[in-house]
């Protein structure tokens, strides 16, 4: 079962109100970027497969216009994914068995 695309901005929404102080909000924000990038993609998937067994040329020229798009949202989710990887907190080094003061 797959999860709303609103069911997953409010599950976001909750895990930055639940997030740690100097917690970085561009995380939350470049997160949300990611699921409007997503369901976008899933509606215009949709839209493609409506279109695969018409061949006007308007529908031709739709369906190249879809692609483009896609191609745009990839690139998008691409550099977003990037960007979040920035913006996770740096975690303590793990424990090596050594005491600090």
């Amino acid at each position: 079962m797959q999860a709303s695309p609103e069911k997953l901005r409010a599950l976001v929404d909750e895990l930055e109100a639940i997030s740690p102080p100097g917690f970085d909000p561009r995380y939350f924000s470049t997160l949300r970027s990611m699921l409007e990038s997503s369901a976008r993609v899933q509606a215009l998937s949709a839209e493609l497969d409506g279109l695969s067994k018409r061949t006007t040329p308007q529908d031709a020229a739709r369906r190249e216009a879809i692609l483009a798009e896609m191609k745009i949202l990839g690139e998008r989710v691409s550099a977003d994914a990037r960007d979040l990887q920035r913006y996770v907190p740096m975690q303590a080094p793990a424990a090596s068995g050594a005491k600090t003061p």
